[in-house]
């Protein structure tokens, strides 16, 4: 019969070796899979027992998954609770924007709605007529303009870079093109946004939105995804983004103050666009209209229709994704036309042609102009 005293004989059931009490006293090696097993059981961290730092371990907090909207009501109340525990205390509000803000699609409804239509058109929310589903409970969108303007009254310094706005614009075009959405909800989507940016600007170059401060820096780049941090006199909690606008939290202090060194990093080496900086602003207002004057055109060309007559047949192109490949109508020339030169076929002297470049037509405004039958190429 075996006999054991002490901690040797409470641990004996859980790693019932009979040397365990050389294990347990180091003479030999406890083998990783009996170490779990007394970790599990007695609720401890195998970390902390080995004696590693436990200064890299973080703990975060959840905003949750957005799959719906039930899912949307929940991140909405969660934040304005976090953030607004900040609005009346000494504070400062660093965000480094790589995609744009979710506080500036909140700053209207139409903005608000295409963010969350195709957030949750991913997770199969059904469409409306084919089109995204641009309908949200009444309840869903105050609760969203509410943290809008909470965002208004919050000292901000903020770092955007070029592609911030880009990375909005894209899902615009890209809706539009795949026919999510119809045209005149895409202009307009466009045009509010232009609008929100340039109240935004303006903001900025003020230094103060409605009752918060506003200090915009702009970098050549940023790495990862959207991070912020909150510093106030009554304490601090840092943020990062996952999978969309879903985020993580935590107060750690060494990993808050990890990102609050980050901030200030990037804070250096980019150019700010306030005060002294108003020529680097009116740059930047430059290029990002530019951005979304590129974006207008593109829909508007997309959306033409296209028409393409001869004393040989008709073709009739329509809608953003119906468009004629030169490749096609080369390989089918020969079945569908005739046996005829497809330039011949469009009034087209094929010897002015640059075939390397011309690879297709009515795409990106690469159109056939009945008025125009010799410029089919740009």
């Amino acid at each position: 019969m075996l006999y054991f005293t002490g901690i040797t004989e409470q641990i004996y059931p859980i790693v019932p070796v009979l040397s365990l009490y050389k294990r347990l006293s180091g003479e030999l090696n406890l083998k990783f899979y009996e170490a779990v097993k007394i970790c599990e059981t007695y609720g401890i961290s195998l970390g902390h027992w080995l004696g590693i730092n436990s200064g890299s371990a973080v703990t975060f907090q959840s905003s949750g998954f957005i799959k719906s909207e039930n899912d949307l009501d929940h991140y909405a109340e969660k934040t304005f609770f976090d953030l607004s525990r900040f609005a009346n205390t000494d504070h400062q509000f660093f965000y480094g924007s790589r995609d744009l803000p979710l506080f500036l699609y909140l700053q209207d409804e139409t903005l608000l709605k295409f963010k969350f239509a195709i957030w949750l058109d991913g997770y199969g929310r059904e469409r409306s007529k084919g089109f995204l589903d641009l309908r949200f409970d009444r309840k869903t969108i105050d609760a969203f303009k509410r943290l809008g303007e909470l965002y208004l009254d919050l000292n901000t310094t903020e770092i955007w870079t070029d592609r911030t706005a880009a990375n909005v614009l894209k899902p615009i075009e890209s809706s539009y093109l795949t026919n999510s959405i119809a045209y005149p909800h895409a202009v307009d989507v466009t045009k509010t946004l232009e609008n929100v940016l340039s109240s935004f600007l303006d903001f900025a170059e003020k230094g103060v939105k409605r009752h918060g401060t506003l200090s915009l820096y702009h970098s050549d780049y940023l790495m990862m995804t959207n991070s912020a941090l909150l510093s106030s006199t009554n304490g601090s909690a840092a943020y990062t983004s996952y999978a969309g606008v879903n985020y993580f939290r935590t107060d750690k202090e060494d990993f808050v103050k990890n990102m609050h060194s980050w901030f200030q990093v990037n804070i250096n080496k980019s150019k700010y666009l306030g005060g002294t900086g108003l020529r680097e602003l009116e740059g930047f207002r430059s290029r990002l209209f530019k951005m979304i004057a590129h974006t207008h055109s593109s829909i508007d060309l997309a959306s033409e229709k296209h028409d393409v007559r001869t004393d040989r047949g008709h073709i009739f192109a329509s809608g953003p994704l119906e468009f004629l490949s030169l490749r096609n109508l080369l390989h089918h020339g020969q079945g569908f036309f005739g046996r005829i030169s497809v330039f011949a076929f469009f009034g087209v002297d094929e010897g002015t042609v640059d075939h390397e470049a011309s690879t297709k037509l009515a795409v990106a405004g690469e159109f056939v102009h009945e008025a125009e039958p010799t410029t089919v190429f740009r």
